[in-house]
């Protein structure tokens, strides 16, 4: 769907490290992606493509996401008359057309076409552990931040929630589905990013694994609207993630 988040993908000093610890949280399995340059590690969950990992010679560390348009060039030029910016795009044969941009805060995203696929694989439930669940911006300004990307991606505020002094907390939804959340960012949180949370079975179970694969838990188990449990983590390379629970 336009406008959905439909990959996540890491740049790390160590990604054959990174593809081990994912692996030992979250069960992925990788493949490498055929003459990708720098190497690619596609990550797989019940055999089905859900991310990637790549070296620090991709670009800038920590983790991105991907956002379906119809039009790559033209949803670039809309990012820089909005106040954002874009890199030039590049086209992948087989994978899509895509491009790197920043928010006007210099969050990073990224515009991204598919390549039409004829029988696309079946992607798991998307309560599966390991799946991805939640994409939440701790941006530069919230107001600016929903006009910059419901003016680029035609996404909708939806629930929000007054968190006191931590501000307001908006979610967005593109066709009527929630898909993430915004607020901005807390002085705890060193710049404006996304964080991207993953599907796991139980938080506390989750926090300990994550620690014993040498992460790092900085936030919760704490528990969010709707009977979930969150943990804000950094893996042992120090990239930021997230891992959402039915169960404490």
């Amino acid at each position: 769907m336009q406008g959905t988040f439909v990959w996540h993908d890491l740049t790390t000093a160590d990604p054959d490290a990174a593809a081990a610890f994912y692996h030992g949280l979250l069960g992925w399995e990788r493949t490498a992606f055929p003459g990708a340059e720098p190497p690619y590690h596609v990550m797989l969950l019940q055999g089905s493509g859900i991310g990637g990992i790549t070296g620090l010679s991709a670009g800038s560390p920590g983790w991105k996401g991907y956002i379906a348009v119809e039009d790559v060039d033209a949803a670039a030029a809309k990012v820089a008359e909005l106040g954002g910016k874009a890199e030039r795009a590049e086209t992948m044969e087989g994978v899509g057309r895509m491009a790197l941009a920043t928010d006007r805060h210099g969050v990073r995203f990224v515009l991204f076409a598919p390549a039409p696929m004829e029988s696309p694989p079946p992607r798991p439930d998307p309560c599966t552990p390991g799946m991805p669940a939640w994409n939440e911006l701790h941006g530069g300004a919230l107001d600016s931040d929903v006009a910059f990307y419901s003016g680029l991606f035609g996404w909708q505020k939806g629930e929000a929630t007054d968190m006191g002094a931590l501000g307001l907390y908006q979610q967005v939804t593109a066709g009527g589905v929630p898909i993430g959340g915004m607020m901005t960012r807390v002085p705890d949180m060193p710049v404006p990013t996304w964080l991207y949370y993953f599907r796991s079975a139980a938080a506390d179970a989750s926090a300990a694994r994550v620690q014993e694969l040498g992460g790092k838990v900085i936030f919760g188990p704490q528990e969010v609207p709707g009977g979930l449990w969150i943990l804000q983590c950094l893996d042992p390379q120090g990239n930021l993630f997230g891992l959402v629970s039915p169960a404490r």
